[in-house]
């Protein structure tokens, strides 16, 4: 059924090549009207023969380039639909801001500040974290998910520092009971062999481009000599 088709499309593409028939049909008609007025012999069958042969050619050859050029264009359409699909993708940031040494990190509580951006693109929703665990396998770094990425501001990450294999507790009961430890992030941290000197953590993030489930990931990277995470997340 579909050879079928397709040859009736190219029957077709042929018959809309008009001009190729036209042609060839209008020399045999001079041929045959000089023939006729005595200007000249009767030539052989086979030049009219030949004349038909070269419309009929004419005709295949524009039926095919008008459809390779159709072709073409529908190609250049859908690449051009693919591109812009792919550029309003979500485009993601992440900011770290982060307390130096020892010292400021026992002032300041908490630890680092983490924040995720919209740079770009589509809004992403249904925003996910998989877990972090410290080099030494002790600690687990949780992060709570996000319904959608505001593209007005910068989304700030809430995070929890657990024992491996402790209950994970949401962001409603941490709100009732506080915070357990003041520095959890630093405890994490800690968790680290002495060597190297920079740590690196691999953040993966999980989230939804429209329908389309997506990922995309950065890296946390910690240096242990300055005692501070370093703002380059790529």
């Amino acid at each position: 059924m579909k050879l079928l088709k397709n040859l009736l499309n190219w029957v077709m593409a042929v018959g809309r090549a008009w001009y190729g028939w036209v042609g060839a049909s209008a020399t045999v008609g001079i041929v045959g009207f000089g023939q006729g007025m005595g200007w000249w012999s009767a030539p052989s069958k086979s030049v009219y023969v030949a004349l038909l042969i070269a419309g009929l050619t004419i005709s295949m050859f524009q039926a095919w380039r008008t459809e390779r050029i159709n072709a073409d264009q529908a190609h250049d359409e859908a690449r051009r639909m693919e591109n812009k699909y792919f550029d309003e993708r979500p485009k993601l940031g992440l900011d770290i801001l982060s307390p130096e040494g020892m010292k400021d990190w026992q002032e300041r509580g908490p630890g680092a500040q983490i924040y995720l951006r919209h740079l770009g693109g589509r809004i992403a929703t249904s925003v996910r974290f998989d877990p972090l665990i410290s080099k030494m396998g002790k600690y687990c770094l949780l992060f709570d998910p996000l319904p959608h990425i505001d593209p007005q501001v910068r989304n700030s990450l809430i995070y929890d520092v657990q024992n491996v294999g402790a209950s994970s507790l949401g962001y409603q009961d941490r709100d009732k009971i506080g915070d357990i430890s003041k520095e959890p992030l630093r405890l994490f941290v800690l968790d680290s062999p002495s060597e190297p000197i920079c740590v690196e953590y691999t953040l993966r993030i999980h989230y939804k481009d429209n329908d389309e489930k997506r990922s995309h990931q950065f890296h946390l990277r910690f240096d242990q000599h300055r005692f501070r995470f370093c703002r380059d997340t790529a």
